[in-house]
């Protein structure tokens, strides 16, 4: 979905011209093509806006060159001239529904949603089904506190098919309607294929005004991440094309890498590498992306290379380590991973890494003490790292010790299932049997992994048999 420009740090503020040949009102009604100051610019960047802006001044009653022109900008880090742009080119051409429609996006996030939803009512206009103009208005109604009007837009969006971003706009509608069992009764069903940690906070704010706390912790838990709501929209995808310059494509590819399109990432970031052959940036992407699309020896050739020109770069080493790993060479990733931390030292991610493969190893102290280092410098999800360490702890019978761990990784997420689960097996063995038994009733609740929860069960009545008198000790 393309809806955020690319920010560049070098380009300085707006400037409005008017060329000599629009100057006279009486030739024209329009307003000359808006032009942006490109000091210190790259010069591919100001080579590609240069040549829009000429062919709208070479077209001045051109709807499609004054369109392109916008979308340049707005691909490209000017957002005040591109919502000028977009509105001339909508001027120029009424008949056109992404003139106004790309306009009322810029509008909507630089925070004028007031100017936005003016913008999209002409959009609709032109095209009343498009499913996502719907949707945005919407979302900015509600943003204006306009509760009916999103929910006209919302129940719009539904007619035409929109699911899950429909349901969840209604569900919004409701809550703030302090309709909390409405909101449940659209949720749930959404949220059960859909599990979007943003649906799991509108079911926590549900639940709680329910007074359903467990439940409530639950779905907070779950939707912790701060993952937007997303829907697709077809008409921007042509504005990729109109990122320009060196800089905005490889922030490009690195959003198509985050995405999963490694091949399309590669697609923009390889024909830069001879112009910026020691470019960090670039040639970690390019790692990156050789990786995803297992293409080793390239990714090896590439990464090898940033570290001779980079050496103080621990990310270079880092994904040098984990293609070892994947090409089955423990000793080489171990060393790897180690000068990574040797360079980046607080950085979780080859503490967490090097735990990993010395568990592979049955090196448990040390794997322990990775583990420990990688959440002691705020690895982002700790909890798995601790659910992890703790299965290390059980193998080897020490139970205490992995009930500690365990707990502390259910106290992080209350909706993590195979924590509670090993937490209740651990709990079993250390004679604990009555906070087993807790344990696997909330397991049970969260409903996620029944089988899991069935041989824990079995596993917990037959130490029962043996032993009655088996208690929390």
């Amino acid at each position: 979905m393309w809806t955020r420009g690319l920010p560049l740090g070098c380009l300085v503020a707006l400037a409005v011209a008017l060329s000599p040949a629009c100057s006279d009102t009486a030739e024209s009604s329009i307003d000359a093509p808006v032009a942006v100051a490109l000091e210190g610019a790259d010069p591919d960047l100001a080579g590609f806006v240069a040549d829009r802006l000429a062919a709208a001044r070479a077209a001045p009653q051109s709807a499609e060159m004054r369109g392109r022109l916008a979308m340049t900008y707005d691909m490209n880090g000017f957002p005040d001239a591109a919502a000028a742009t977009y509105g001339q080119a909508a001027a120029l051409d009424s008949a056109v529904f992404e003139w106004p429609y790309f306009r009322a996006l810029v509008l909507a996030k630089q925070g004028d949603t007031a100017a936005a939803l003016e913008s999209v009512e002409l959009a609709l206009g032109v095209d009343p089904d498009y499913i996502p103009a719907w949707l945005w208005r919407g979302a900015w109604s509600l943003d204006q506190g306009a509760v009916e009007a999103a929910a006209t837009s919302y129940r719009r969006a539904e007619a035409l098919d929109a699911g899950s971003p429909a349901a969840a706009g209604l569900a919004q509608v409701a809550l703030r309607r302090e309709q909390p069992e409405e909101a449940v009764a659209l949720l749930e069903p959404v949220n059960a294929g859909l599990r979007h940690p943003h649906l799991y906070r509108m079911l926590g704010r549900a639940y709680r005004a329910l007074g359903r706390s467990d439940d409530a912790r639950i779905a907070f838990a779950r939707g912790r991440l701060a993952e937007p709501l997303q829907w697709l929209d077809p008409r921007q995808a042509p504005k990729a094309d109109y990122i320009a310059g060196f800089t905005g494509q490889r922030v490009h590819a690195q959003k198509l890498l985050r995405a999963g399109d490694a091949e399309g990432a590669l697609d923009l970031l390889e024909p830069w590498r001879e112009k910026h052959r020691d470019d960090e940036a670039l040639l970690s992407s390019l790692g990156w992306g050789y990786m995803s699309t297992q293409q080793w020896e390239r990714a090896l050739e590439v990464l090898e290379h940033g570290l001779s020109v980079h050496p103080g770069n621990y990310y270079f080493h880092f994904n040098i380590a984990r293609l070892h790993r994947d090409r089955g060479d423990a000793d080489a990733a171990e060393k790897h991973l180690l000068r990574a931390i040797a360079v980046g030292p607080t950085q979780p991610a080859p503490h967490q890494e090097l735990g990993m493969l010395r568990s592979r190893q049955g090196r448990h102290d040390e794997a322990l003490e990775a583990f420990d280092a990688a959440i002691r410098h705020g690895a982002k999800q700790p909890e798995q790292i601790l659910q992890t360490s703790g299965v290390v702890e059980a193998a080897r019978g020490r139970w205490a010790e992995a009930i500690d761990r365990f707990q502390r990784a259910v106290d992080l997420d209350p909706s993590f299932t195979m924590a509670y689960i090993h937490l209740a097996r651990s709990l079993v063995e250390a004679g604990r049997v009555g906070e087993a038994e807790e344990a696997l009733a909330w397991a049970e609740r969260l409903a996620t992994h029944p089988r899991d929860v069935a041989a824990a069960r079995k596993v917990l009545a037959a130490r029962m048999g043996a032993d009655p008198q088996a208690d929390e000790s």
